[in-house]
């Protein structure tokens, strides 16, 4: 039974992939700037803070590391 499933599956997914395709790029077309960066900025904005917020507190820290290594091994 799962078998026949996979198969009728497979053969209609293959079937209705160029529509789908045409159907999600006719969709990104539509869009306009200010509606695309709003979707964006309401979904991912957040997500976006986190990784500029992690991105400074690793690069500092890789900063400092690099300093003291430097201090430390070419001073002596």
């Amino acid at each position: 039974m799962n078998q026949g499933f996979v198969v009728a599956l497979s053969s209609f997914v293959e079937s209705q992939k160029s529509g789908v395709s045409t159907f999600i790029a006719d969709q990104v077309k539509r869009w306009d700037l200010a509606q695309l960066t709003r979707l964006i900025e309401t979904n991912i904005g957040k997500d976006l803070q986190y990784i500029r917020f992690n991105g400074m507190i690793i690069g500092g820290l890789a900063g400092l590391a690099l300093y003291s290594a430097e201090r430390l091994f070419l001073v002596n």
